[in-house]
């Protein structure tokens, strides 16, 4: 995996069924753990990952609304808690994560879910901290860090319907 990420642009982590059913964390951390170890790998995934399942499709219920989902991403997250640097901002992979994260609700007046916003609040707390800290302990700059917390409290903001 490792000669792969040299030559991707970003990094489409689609987790199969079967390794969430085996609840196999290193399906992921593996990937992960290859470009931590390599500082120019960190930067250029920087907001370049994409999270997806496969094996789900004759599910009728949304990735985010399947507890055996729900409990691996929680998981994985506290394994691994930096989703807010490699999260993808551009497509759905924030969102999806967050609803995964945190409760929600279905709203019947048409197709709409509202997610819990002081869970919500909650989640992105823990998540912006570890960002934080995940600046500091990789050592890039810190000035860095403020536009990504910016980009990422717009993505909420919308998140949240404001």
């Amino acid at each position: 995996m490792e000669t792969n990420l040299y030559t991707a642009d970003k990094i489409i982590l689609f987790i199969p069924k079967n390794v969430i059913d085996a609840n196999d964390y290193s399906f992921a951390l593996n990937i992960f753990d290859d470009v931590l170890k390599n500082p120019a790998l960190i930067r250029k995934f920087k907001n370049q990952v994409t999270i997806g399942f496969d094996g789900y499709d004759d599910d009728s219920k949304e990735v985010f609304e399947i507890i055996a989902i729900r409990n691996f991403i929680q998981q994985l997250t506290l394994e691994f808690p930096f989703w807010f640097y490699f999260i993808n901002l551009e497509d759905h992979s924030l969102r999806i994560l967050l609803l995964i994260l945190c409760k929600f609700d279905k709203i019947h007046d048409g197709w709409k879910i509202r997610i819990n916003h002081d869970e919500l609040d909650t989640v992105t707390h823990h998540l912006l901290k570890n960002l934080i800290t995940f600046y500091t302990e990789y050592r890039l700059p810190e000035q860095e860090s403020v536009p990504q917390i910016g980009k990422i409290l717009d993505c909420i903001v919308k998140i949240k319907g404001y």
